[in-house]
C-alpha cells in the first residue's frame, strides 16, 4: 500500500513539474518578446535558463510517462499498446490541427499579438513531446519482448544516452560544435539500429489484430511527420516580425535529443508497419493452425478443468468441423445407449449413412482402427444424385488398441477428403481419444472412491446403530463381538430392560451387502425400540414387527432375527426365532450344548396377516453357569479356502463346550473366532460376524 501511494506521489509530483517546466519556458519566451518588441535586447534572460526549463518540462514528462506506463504494463497486451498508442497521438494530432486552424484563419491576429502565437507554439511543442515520449515508451515493451541480454544492454546505453543529450539544451545552438551534435546523433542512431528490427511479438498478434495495427500504425507515422512538418514551419511563417521572432523560438533543428527520439520511433514505427504488411498473406494461416493447437489443449485441459465426455466430444466434433470445414459429423460412442452424438445431421440421415459404413466396413479386410474414407456411391446402390453428402472420412477413436468410437466426418462435394486432411486431423484425434481414454479411467477411479467413501460412511452408520454398552448385573454377564467384511452387512442386535427381572435380547442379520444395508438395519432398530416397550410375547413381536417391515423395506430384503425375553427371577427364557441361526445354549450340569430352533419364518418374507401361522415361541429354563450364544451366518458360513467346507454349527457347538472354562466372555468369543480364522487360513471374512454371549449367575 505504501509502496502504490509512493508511485503515485513521484508520478504527479512529476507531472507538476512538467507542467511548471512548461509554463517557466512560456513565459521565458514571453519576457524575451517583450524584450525584442521594445527595443531592449540587450536586457535578454540568461540562454540556459531557456534549456532548464525545458529540460524541466522534458524529463517530467518522461518520468510523468514512465511511471502511467508501468502501472498499465500488467493490463496491456501488445496490440492494447498500439492502439494506447494511436489513441494519443491522434488526440494530440487534432488538438494541433484545431491550433493549426485558428492560425491559419485568422492569421493577421494571432501575429498582431505575439505573445499570444508564442502560447500557440508551446502548446504544439508540448502535444509533439507528449506523443514521441509516449511511443517511446510503448516501443520500449516490444523491443525488450523476448530480447537477449545483449539487446538489453543496448536499450540502456541508448536510453542513457538520449537524456544525457538534454545537456545541450543548456547552450546556445551555436555554442554547441556541430561535429559534437553530429557524432552524439550517429552514436545515438547506432545505437538503436538493431532494437527496431526486434519485432518478435508481431507474431502473437490475431489476423484482426493486424489489420488493425497495420492501420493504427500507418495513421500513426502520419500524424508524427505532420508534428515535424507543423513545428519546423513555425519559423517561417508570417511576416518580418515574425522572422523577428523566430530567432527566439526553440530549435528543435539543432536539438540532438528530439531528432534522435523522432528517428526512433519513426523508424521503429515503419519497421513494425511493413514487418506486419509482409506477414499479413501468412497470418490467417498461422491462426487457423494456433487454433488447432489451442483446440488440442482445451482437450488436454478438460480433465483438470472438470469437463465431462459428452463435452469432450462436443468439443471434437465443432473443432473437426472448423479444421476441415466440414457440412456435418457425427460420433459414435461405444459402449452406450445414445450412440450418436450429431453435428448439423438430423438422427435419419445419419442412421442411412452408418448402415451404409457398417455393411462396407463388414466385407472389408482393412485394419478397423485405421482411418478410411469413402465417396456416397461406394455405400448405396442409390444415385448419388440423391444423397446429400458424397464424400465421408471414417476416423476410429482408440487408445491402445481399445475402441472408444468412431468420428465420421461429412462433405457435400466429391473428393473432399484427402491425404492433408486426414494428417490434419490425426494428432487432434489422437490427442482426443487419450483425453477420452483418461476421462473414463478417471470416471472409474471416482465411482471406486466414492463407493469406497460411501461404504465407510455406511459403515460408521451401523456402528452407531449397535448398543454402546450392554447390561451387566447380579444375574448375568453379557458380551458380544462383532467384525465387518470388506462389504457393509447386515448385522444387528439390541438389549433392553424391561423391568428389574425381565430383559429382552435381539439379534438379526438384515440379507444383503453394500451401502443401502445399514439404511435398512436401521429401520430395524426403530421397529425394536417401538415394540420392545410394548412388552410382547417374543412370537407377537415379530408379528408386528413383520407388519412393520413390509411396509419400509422393498421387496427381496429380509430379515432374519432372534427375540429373546429372559425372566431371571423365574430363570426362564422365551425364545421366537425367525429364520435366524438356531440359538446355541450351553448346560453346564451336562456338559452339553443344545440347539433352539423352533418354526419361524424371516421377516419380510410373507407380506400378509397370515404370518403368525408361521411362527412360534418356544419355552427354555437356565441354571447358574449356563451360556447362551446367539450369532449370525457369517460365523458358520465362513469356508475353508482349500476344501470349500463351511465352518458349520457343529463345530462352533465344540469350540463352545471346550472354552467355558474361561472365566470371562470376552476370552470365549475371542476363542471361536481365532478357531474360525485358524478354519480359513485368515481369508478375510465374506460377510460381517457377530458372537453374543450370556452366561448366567
Amino acid at each position: 500500500m505504501q509502496a502504490t501511494t509512493s508511485r503515485q506521489v513521484i508520478k504527479y509530483t512529476a507531472f507538476l513539474g512538467a507542467f511548471l517546466g512548461w509554463c517557466l519556458l512560456v513565459g521565458y519566451e514571453t519576457l524575451e518578446i517583450y524584450y525584442w518588441t521594445n527595443g531592449q535586447s540587450e536586457k535578454g534572460l540568461p540562454f540556459f535558463l531557456k534549456g532548464l526549463f525545458l529540460n524541466l518540462f522534458i524529463l517530467g514528462a518522461w518520468l510523468f510517462t514512465h511511471k502511467s506506463d508501468t502501472q498499465q504494463a500488467h493490463d496491456e497486451d501488445f496490440y492494447g499498446r498500439i492502439h494506447k498508442t494511436f489513441a494519443i497521438t491522434t488526440f494530440c494530432g487534432i488538438f494541433s490541427l484545431i491550433l493549426r486552424g485558428m492560425l491559419w484563419m485568422t492569421s493577421r491576429f494571432w501575429l498582431e499579438h505575439i505573445f499570444l502565437y508564442n502560447v500557440l507554439y508551446h502548446l504544439d511543442l508540448a502535444l509533439f513531446s507528449i506523443f514521441l515520449i509516449t511511443m517511446f515508451f510503448k516501443w520500449r515493451h516490444m523491443i525488450l519482448y523476448k530480447s537477449n541480454r545483449l539487446n538489453r544492454r543496448i536499450w540502456r546505453g541508448f536510453y542513457t544516452l538520449l537524456l544525457i543529450s538534454t545537456v545541450m539544451h543548456l547552450a546556445r545552438p551555436q555554442q554547441v560544435p556541430p561535429l559534437l551534435s553530429l557524432l552524439l546523433l550517429v552514436v545515438l542512431i547506432i545505437g538503436f539500429l538493431p532494437l527496431v528490427v526486434n519485432l518478435k511479438w508481431i507474431a502473437i498478434l490475431s489476423y484482426q489484430h493486424k489489420l488493425n495495427s497495420l492501420a493504427y500504425l500507418g495513421i500513426t507515422l502520419l500524424i508524427q511527420s505532420y508534428f515535424v512538418y507543423e513545428i519546423l514551419s513555425y519559423q517561417q511563417i508570417g511576416t518580418d516580425r515574425i522572422e523577428e521572432v523566430s530567432t527566439l523560438i526553440t530549435n528543435l533543428e539543432r536539438s540532438v535529443f528530439f531528432i534522435g527520439l523522432y528517428l526512433f520511433t519513426a523508424l521503429y514505427g515503419l519497421s513494425a508497419f511493413f514487418a506486419i504488411l509482409f506477414n499479413l498473406p501468412t497470418a490467417s494461416v498461422f491462426e487457423k493452425k494456433m487454433g488447432e493447437l489451442d483446440k488440442v489443449q482445451q482437450l488436454s485441459a478438460a480433465i483438470s478443468g472438470g469437463d465431462n465426455e459428452q463435452q469432450i466430444y462436443r468439443l471434437l466434433l465443432n473443432s473437426a468441423q472448423q479444421i476441415l470445414g466440414t457440412d456435418a459429423a457425427w460420433i459414435e460412442v461405444e459402449d452406450q445407449e445414445d450412440k450418436l452424438i450429431l453435428h448439423n445431421i438430423s438422427y435419419e440421415k445419419a442412421l442411412r449413412y452408418q448402415r451404409g459404413l457398417e455393411l462396407k466396413n463388414l466385407h472389408s479386410q482393412d485394419d478397423p482402427f485405421k482411418a478410411r474414407k469413402f465417396q456416397a456411391k461406394q455405400l448405396f446402390e442409390t444415385p448419388t444424385t440423391q444423397m446429400e453428402y458424397h464424400s465421408l472420412l471414417s476416423i476410429p477413436l482408440e487408445n491402445q488398441r481399445q475402441r472408444l468410437g468412431t468420428l465420421v466426418l461429412l462433405k457435400r462435394q466429391e473428393n473432399a477428403f484427402d491425404g492433408l486432411a486426414l494428417a490434419t486431423l490425426h494428432p487432434f484425434v489422437s490427442q482426443a481419444s487419450v483425453t477420452l481414454h483418461n476421462f473414463k479411467l478417471l470416471a472409474e477411479a471416482v465411482k471406486v472412491q466414492q463407493y469406497k467413501n460411501e461404504l465407510e460412511l455406511a459403515r460408521k452408520v451401523k456402528n452407531r446403530l449397535l448398543p454402546k454398552r450392554l447390561e451387566q448385573n447380579e444375574a448375568f454377564d453379557i458380551f458380544a463381538l462383532t467384525g465387518s467384511s470388506s462389504e457393509v452387512g447386515g448385522d444387528y442386535y439390541d438389549f433392553y430392560q424391561v423391568n428389574p427381572t425381565k430383559y429382552v435380547v435381539m439379534i438379526a442379520d438384515v440379507a444383503g451387502h453394500g451401502t443401502s444395508v445399514a439404511f435398512y438395519v436401521a429401520q430395524v432398530k426403530g421397529v425394536f425400540q417401538s415394540l420392545v416397550q410394548m412388552d410382547l410375547a417374543p412370537d407377537l413381536f415379530m408379528e408386528y414387527a413383520n407388519i412393520a417391515l413390509s411396509s419400509c423395506l422393498e421387496r427381496g430384503i429380509f430379515v432374519s432375527a432372534t427375540y429373546l425375553t429372559i425372566d431371571t427371577e423365574k430363570k426362564s427364557i422365551y425364545q421366537a426365532r425367525a429364520g435366524h441361526c438356531p440359538t446355541i445354549f450351553y448346560k453346564n450340569l451336562d456338559y452339553q450344548t443344545e440347539l433352539w430352533e423352533g418354526k419361524g419364518l424371516g421377516l419380510n418374507i410373507l407380506k400378509s396377516n397370515l404370518y403368525n401361522q408361521h411362527i412360534e415361541t418356544t419355552y427354555h429354563e437356565f441354571e447358574e453357569e449356563d451360556i447362551l450364544l446367539l450369532y449370525t451366518d457369517g460365523i458358520i458360513e465362513a469356508r475353508n479356502p482349500v476344501s470349500g467346507e463351511e465352518y458349520g454349527t457343529e463345530r462352533l457347538r465344540e469350540v463352545l463346550t471346550d472354552s467355558v472354562h474361561c472365566s470371562a466372555l470376552q476370552q470365549i468369543a475371542e476363542t471361536i473366532l481365532a478357531n474360525v480364522n485358524d478354519f480359513t487360513d485368515d481369508v478375510d471374512f465374506k460377510d460381517d460376524y457377530t458372537l453374543l454371549l450370556i452366561r448366567f449367575f
